[in-house]
């Protein structure tokens, strides 16, 4: 598996000449070695998703503020998460069959 990744790398170092310290290398001593790579191939992924372009855009902003951030962070800044927001009918219950229960007498059984 390893030989595999490191030879995706080779051939998708895709913004090596763009920036200087490279995503891949930022994201490996951030996280470590093996997360630092999956997070550079999520962002790999991403690019191939949106563009190359568009993610460069965001890289420029990621790579020169201090402090770990993940291809998420990335996902996010290019298109934010949609939330869907649940309207509710205003409900008014009706208790006429409640009331009328409490107008009976009831039998206790005891």
């Amino acid at each position: 598996m390893a030989k595999f990744v490191h030879f995706i790398l080779q051939q998708f170092l895709l913004f090596s000449p763009t920036f200087n310290p490279t995503p891949h290398d930022r994201l490996v001593s951030d996280h470590g070695e093996r997360p630092g790579v999956i997070e550079y191939l999520q962002v790999l992924k991403l690019a191939a998703e949106v563009s190359v372009d568009a993610v460069e855009l965001v890289l420029k902003d990621k790579l020169v503020v201090k402090g770990k951030w993940r291809a998420k962070d990335l996902r996010d800044a290019l298109a934010p998460p949609v939330r869907k927001v649940i309207e509710l009918p205003g409900l008014t219950p009706d208790l006429r069959a409640y009331d009328a229960l409490l107008e009976q007498e009831v039998a206790h059984v005891g």
